[in-house]
């Protein structure tokens, strides 16, 4: 399971697992994010995909809407990236702040979704409600190209290292809005699983400039069976190996580095090739 758009990086995943499992009919099934995820994971009714590691971690332990109980059937598998959150206005716009987006026309990806909720955490710590500006929740994908057309103010979405936003923004001559660190040092006190990330050269305004994300992570259910598990997390980890020889902001280092608790397929794999990231 994954976002609406696949994307290359999940096309050739899915590549690699037919050549690891291939008595294995294996498909994508698109979804609206990690909330989707996790529910039908929890529900046996997926085998694994995409979410973020905060609402991985909240759904283990307590749930999430509507179930509101312990998501005990889903496993950790690995982990991605940081899914960084980015502002954006018009490179000519008067908008300087993120207290300055009060009364604007604010694009959002698409409620429900995990980086959704991020975006609103975000607008809080700096004192800013949807009630106080005119949000409109959009597919990623229209995102930027509505902001170029004058329709948006500003948009608030997130973005890996594969996502090409780099070329985005220069393309569609806006910029990123500035986080200040200490709202980015309040947020990492009242949420553990965000992350402090430099943005990007090629879309910093100024030296040092800040965002915040969290990690992306791949999860399955629980009573998947093993060794479909570790041949999961064996495609996976080489996918990521020959990614970061590439890409900046990809550590397979971390990849054992999982919110819940590794499936025991995982586990095996990281012990076996000695990457297990234990305390």
């Amino acid at each position: 399971m994954s976002w609406t758009s696949s994307g290359s990086f999940s096309n050739d995943f899915v590549a690699r697992l037919r050549r690891v499992l291939p008595d294995a009919d294996v498909e994508t099934e698109h979804t609206t994010g990690s909330l989707v995820v996790l529910s039908t994971l929890q529900n046996g009714k997926g085998d694994f995909g995409f979410s973020l590691a905060d609402v991985t971690y909240v759904a283990y332990r307590r749930g999430i809407e509507p179930d509101l109980y312990p998501h005990t059937n889903i496993r950790g598998v690995a982990v991605r990236w940081v899914n960084s959150l980015y502002a954006l206005v018009a490179r000519g716009s008067g908008i300087e702040r993120f207290e300055d987006l009060k009364g604007k026309r604010v694009g959002i990806i698409p409620r429900g979704s995990a980086g959704e909720l991020l975006a609103g955490i975000l607008l809080e710590a700096h004192g800013l409600h949807y009630s106080d500006m005119k949000p409109q929740f959009l597919e990623i994908e229209r995102l930027i190209d509505d902001l170029h057309a004058g329709h948006l103010d500003a948009v608030i979405l997130n973005a890996t290292p594969l996502s090409g936003l780099p070329s985005q923004v220069a393309r569609s001559g806006v910029r990123v809005l500035p986080l200040r660190r200490e709202v980015a040092t309040q947020l990492q006190g009242q949420y553990p699983f965000i992350k402090v990330v430099t943005v990007d050269r090629q879309l910093a305004n100024m030296a040092d400039q800040i965002t915040v994300g969290v990690d992306s992570v791949l999860v399955c259910r629980a009573d998947l069976d093993e060794p479909t598990a570790y041949a999961v997390t064996k495609a996976f980890y080489g996918l990521l190996v020959d990614a970061a020889r590439t890409q900046s902001g990809i550590d397979p280092d971390n990849a054992s580095a999982t919110p819940i608790p590794l499936h025991p397929g995982a586990a095996r794999f990281y012990r076996e090739h000695e990457i297990l990231n234990e305390p």
